[in-house]
């Protein structure tokens, strides 16, 4: 691992801290993610970023407690949540959130949009069915939906609407956290734009922190303040997303930023010239 890539946060301001940590699935004779050491401190977003396989996504769903830890600890505002039973698992649930990234399997295609949306509430609130209706339809306005969406069903909405439905049923129990798995990869380059302009304004909006997970370099960029860039589960670099990608210090994370599409062909080539000559140092 890189020297730099083990420098933390302050651990006493985060709202969640990995330290160590190991996932191995049963059977596999190597580590899906190793070592993985990071804080996400309060209102900000932690940018995890990798190609297919880094590791990224087995985190995300470590963070969740969809798989166990082999090794190390997970903090959550200072709490052990390293091997949580049950109880802690669903008390976590109202202020651990997750939108994944397929708006179309995400989302029960039985259920109304109303019904998705009320059922965190009837776990984690005290509200009668009418308040509950009024906080769905309040939850739609801030996604930038109509409350005549509540009696329609998923197929009736397109992928970004469905996403944006998939964000509301995220926030609407007030999470302090929520984990965004390729949260935009499967839509439109158009809607991508849409969905994480909302984000952020979600964000600002409700003082709510992001683990965002992506393997789009640009992506995390536009949404993250500090950046971890996964290889082959483990971490080669750790920083301020800005600084990282303006002057990354790790070959792979050059390789990534040279490997991705830009707009501008002359910016491109001067990328991956830039990409050949790290190879050759």
């Amino acid at each position: 691992m890189d020297v730099d890539a083990r420098v933390r946060t302050d651990p006493a301001g985060a709202l969640l801290s990995l330290h160590d940590v190991e996932v191995r699935y049963p059977g596999a004779t190597e580590a899906s993610a190793q070592d993985i050491s990071f804080d996400v401190r309060s209102g900000r977003t932690l940018g995890l970023v990798g190609e297919s396989g880094s590791g990224k996504s087995t985190i995300g769903r470590a963070v969740l407690g969809l798989v166990p830890i082999s090794a190390g600890s997970m903090s959550y505002r200072g709490e052990d949540i390293s091997h949580r039973d049950q109880r802690v698992s669903r008390r976590l649930s109202a202020h651990l959130q997750v939108v994944f990234q397929d708006p179309y399997s995400s989302l029960n295609p039985n259920r109304t949009i109303e019904q998705t949306l009320v059922e965190p509430l009837l776990v984690h609130s005290a509200l009668g069915s009418r308040e509950m209706r009024d906080a769905a339809a309040e939850m739609l306005a801030e996604v930038g939906l109509d409350e005549a969406a509540l009696g329609r069903y998923p197929a009736h909405f397109s992928g970004g609407q469905r996403q944006r439905i998939a964000i509301a049923r995220a926030l609407i129990v007030g999470p302090e956290l929520v984990i965004c798995d390729e949260a935009v990869s499967a839509l439109d380059l158009s809607v991508q734009a849409q969905v994480l302009n909302l984000l952020k304004r979600l964000q600002a909006d409700r003082d709510v922190t992001y683990l965002f997970i992506s393997h789009d370099l640009d992506v995390v960029r536009f949404m993250a303040h500090e950046m971890v860039v996964l290889r082959r589960g483990e971490i080669v670099e750790h920083g301020a997303a800005e600084q990282l990608i303006s002057a990354p210090k790790h070959p792979y994370t050059r390789r990534l930023l040279a490997s991705a599409p830009v707009p501008d062909i002359e910016r491109q080539h001067r990328r991956r010239e830039a990409a050949r000559s790290f190879a050759e140092d």
